[in-house]
């Protein structure tokens, strides 16, 4: 189909014969996003991304409203555990193999945007890395950096 394309200062249409999306232009310079995204981490943790989806998916039928798990490493077992609480359900922890390097992480995130950042990379294995300073989770690919997915945990 033949899509027009009409703008002004102010705004710009793309439209077909049936279908109109308006969007408002912004005139300013965009967040400079790379300042938010760390480049150094307290710690770095290596699993394979089918077995961080399919715990994610079970802690998630355990969670609350806000579907809050709490991550957390265990270096001396090499295990990443995911647990999750619901009053009215009941609990869940799972725990899968993980090669990890520095710090301890223990933080609460949420489980549906933990889930969106693995659905995107197309790699057998992931990286999670960690800055305890700045409290930000960075998903990758393990070998390639080119997406990067940065959620910061849940309140406590």
């Amino acid at each position: 189909k033949n899509i027009k394309v009409s703008f002004d200062q102010n705004q710009i249409m793309f439209s077909t014969d049936d279908i109109y999306i308006i969007s408002r232009t912004i005139n300013n310079s965009y967040l400079n996003y790379k300042q938010i995204i760390p480049t150094d981490f307290t710690t770095e943790v290596v699993v394979f991304k089918k077995d961080i989806i399919n715990a994610l998916k079970l802690v998630n039928i355990f969670t609350d409203k806000f579907h809050k798990i709490n991550i957390k490493t265990d270096i001396i077992n090499k295990t990443l555990e995911l647990d999750s609480r619901n009053i009215d359900i009941g609990e869940n922890t799972t725990n899968i193999n993980a090669v990890i390097k520095g710090e301890e992480i223990n933080e609460k995130f949420n489980a549906k945007y933990l889930l969106e950042g693995f659905q995107s990379i197309n790699q057998d294995s992931v990286v999670l890395k960690y800055n305890s300073k700045q409290e930000v989770l960075i998903v990758q690919g393990v070998s390639d950096g080119s997406f990067v997915y940065l959620i910061k945990p849940i309140n406590k």
